[in-house]
């Protein structure tokens, strides 16, 4: 079972401006590693408009809250980086196109693209990864051992 271990969220949304739009703020702390194999966990809040006892259960506001990384020294591609990058080779083949996610050399000869590519604004149509789920710490840990000089093991 997940658990949550906190979250705030207003009780209820604030009054809609002239154009009919609001905004509300969402937070939450570490979510902890409630799935090991993904960084972190998506949440979504339900909300119901003007209806209160009746709301539309594909009405909802999602987020992901990522696992903060624990620091582990310089990381090193076999503990650090290609269980993280080892992941996306799985879940995006298409990707052996350009780079082997999962291949300590193709890494490393493709580290400027990919660094590039992660460090572009999420809302960037080229961010790396595609699917946004890659978390700060995670993504600082693989910048780090490309700046530390590209260790192996």
């Amino acid at each position: 079972s997940i658990v949550h271990r906190s979250a705030s969220f207003p009780a209820a949304a604030p009054p809609t401006g002239a154009s009919g739009k609001t905004s509300f703020e969402l937070s939450a702390s570490d979510s902890g590693d409630p799935r090991r194999f993904i960084d972190g966990q998506l949440y979504g809040v339900a909300y119901a408009r003007g209806r209160p006892g009746n709301p539309d259960p594909w009405d909802f506001v999602s987020g992901p809250v990522h696992t903060d990384s624990i620091d582990s020294g310089t990381p090193t591609w076999n503990d650090d980086v290609e269980p993280v990058l080892g992941r996306y080779k799985k879940l995006y083949p298409f990707m052996l196109n350009f780079v082997d996610l999962g291949s300590y050399r193709s890494v490393e000869d493709n580290a400027a693209a990919i660094q590039r590519a992660s460090a572009l604004p999420m809302a960037d149509p080229a961010h790396m990864p595609v699917t946004r789920d890659l978390s700060d710490s995670k993504r600082r840990m693989i910048f780090d051992r490309f700046a530390a000089g590209m260790p192996e093991g």
